[in-house]
């Protein structure tokens, strides 16, 4: 009789600490999910000479066929892209965006931004784009080649929250 109370007692122990860790689990991972959470796309895009079309990709899957074909359609001016989606539960707030280079250099273009001005609101499920001269990021690219001793570089787009969070696309150049 002595071993049942013994066997009940382990079980509902170890139900409750089951009962604990699900619980510190599930409120781990509430206090991750909710609040703002961004994600962060680098593409390559293509301006008409009107200025008022814009076409982007993901910059691996462009061909320099398809460069070609975009050139003779009238879609002459090429920039770096950067896209951020509010994925969260809540408002956020992009401080600023830029181009990231893997050693660490970058540049955050200010006058001669495409987007909308920053400081820019997210509300949960909006994006905004920003884009930049490719040469401002070419030239990125080459000053970070001549500094990384033979190092390859990687160009990532990069938006800043308001709280100093900065978030890098997965997509490089």
């Amino acid at each position: 009789m002595n071993m049942d109370i013994q066997t009940a007692s382990f079980l509902v122990a170890a139900l409750g600490g089951f009962l604990g860790a699900a619980s510190f689990a599930w409120q781990v991972l509430h206090y991750v999910l909710t609040g703002g959470r961004i994600r962060v796309r680098l593409r390559l895009g293509f301006m008409g000479a009107d200025e008022s079309t814009l076409v982007t990709q993901d910059p691996k899957a462009f061909t320099e066929a398809q460069v070609q074909r975009l050139a003779d359609q009238g879609f002459v001016h090429r920039l770096a892209v950067v896209e951020v989606v509010n994925k969260g539960r809540m408002p956020v707030t992009v401080q600023r965006w830029g181009v990231r280079a893997s050693p660490g250099a970058s540049i955050h273009p200010i006058g001669d931004s495409i987007g909308p001005q920053l400081p820019h609101r997210l509300d949960v499920g909006e994006s905004a784009t920003w884009a930049v001269a490719w040469n401002s990021a070419f030239a990125l690219r080459e000053a970070s080649k001549a500094l990384s001793d033979g190092r390859p570089v990687r160009l990532r787009g990069v938006a800043e929250l308001a709280d100093g969070r900065p978030k890098k696309s997965r997509e490089y150049l």
